[in-house]
C-alpha cells in the first residue's frame, strides 16, 4: 500500500533527507552528492517534497518551490508580463522542479495521486 505525504525539505528528519537524495539520484544519472548538493539549495528557499512511499522505501516524488525563490523567474519579463495581464502575484506561483515515480511502480496512479496532493495543499495554501 502507497501512503503519502507532504514536507518542507526544512521539515525532513536527516534520515530522510537522504533517503530522498538517494532515490532522486537513482531516478537519474546523478550522484547522491549531486542531489544533496541540488537539494540543499532549495531547502534554504522553502522547497517541498511530495512523496509516495510503499513502507519505508520512496515510490514517488514531487518536489516544488515558490516562484519567487527563483531569480529566472523573477526576472523573467514575458512570465511576469502573462502574471500581471491576469492579475496573478509572482508570490502566489509555485514551480515544479522533480516528478518521478519509480519505473516498478508505473501505472499504478502514483503520478497522479502526487500531482492531486500536491494541487490541493497549493490551492489550501492561496497559491495560483
Amino acid at each position: 500500500m502507497v501512503d503519502y505525504t507532504t514536507s518542507l525539505l526544512t521539515d525532513l528528519s536527516e534520515a530522510e533527507y537522504t533517503a530522498l537524495a538517494q532515490y532522486m539520484a537513482a531516478q537519474t544519472s546523478e550522484t547522491v552528492a549531486q542531489r544533496v548538493l541540488y537539494l540543499d539549495n532549495w531547502k534554504s528557499k522553502s522547497g517541498r517534497v511530495w512523496l509516495a512511499k510503499d513502507g519505508s522505501n520512496i515510490v514517488g516524488s514531487y518536489f516544488v518551490v515558490p516562484a519567487t525563490s527563483i531569480g529566472y523567474i523573477k526576472d523573467h519579463i514575458a512570465f511576469n508580463t502573462y502574471l500581471s495581464n491576469n492579475s496573478i502575484s509572482l508570490s502566489s506561483c509555485v514551480i515544479s522542479l522533480d516528478i518521478y515515480v519509480d519505473s516498478s511502480y508505473s501505472g499504478q496512479g502514483i503520478y497522479t495521486q502526487l500531482k492531486a496532493n500536491r494541487g490541493q495543499y497549493n490551492i489550501d495554501e492561496g497559491y495560483t
